[in-house]
């Protein structure tokens, strides 16, 4: 019987994630769905074409611009998202509670949350998304809602600001081994 579980929360794309129904997900009323078919026109080709991120750092736009990009051309999504992150919480939370297992919310902060200064020099887009700040305010709704149901969190922000050390991240935006070290500490 496990006695804590631990819930990794990449900041830089599980809330996009969310939107993807071709896997088991939520819709907007929060109903559980099985797997089905893309029914909207696709549309990550037009955010990675605007966001043209030069190589050899393109993978930054799987890392969090993508997240970032689609909430800024549809705000609307942002609460949504939210209210559909709290349900995934919720359900979690209870299964932790069912099991006797604590719950461990674990935020690993996206390249650009850390390192806005280096992330705003990826592009004309980069640099805009970092500035209007919507990844931050994702982040601070998430953690907003754990903290309203008193969940255990650990921030691996701050220990990665102080760091400060690049290579935290890998050159696709993984976090890298340092970066993993520095986590592992963290959690302990």
């Amino acid at each position: 019987r496990p006695a804590v579980g631990v819930v990794v929360v990449f900041l830089g794309n599980h809330f996009f994630d969310l939107e993807n129904k071709t896997v088991p997900h939520l819709d907007d009323e929060l109903h559980e769905l099985p797997p089905g078919v893309l029914t909207e026109p696709e549309t990550t080709s037009a955010r990675l074409q605007e966001l043209a991120i030069p190589a050899p750092y393109e993978a930054a736009f799987w890392q969090g611009f993508n997240q970032a990009l689609y909430l800024q051309q549809r705000p609307e999504r942002l609460p949504i998202l939210l209210r559909k992150a709290a349900h995934a919480v919720d359900v979690l939370e209870a299964a932790g509670q069912q099991h006797g297992a604590r719950i461990v919310w674990a935020l690993l902060p996206s390249f650009d949350l850390v390192f806005p200064e280096h992330a705003q020099g990826l592009g004309r887009v980069a640099d805009e998304l970092v500035r209007s700040g919507i990844q931050r305010r994702l982040r601070d709704g998430f953690t907003a809602l754990l903290d309203e149901r008193k969940a255990q969190v650990v921030d691996f922000e701050p220990a990665f600001r102080t760091d400060g050390k690049l290579d935290l991240f890998a050159l696709d935006f993984h976090v890298y081994v340092r970066g993993h070290r520095v986590m592992a500490d963290t959690l302990r």
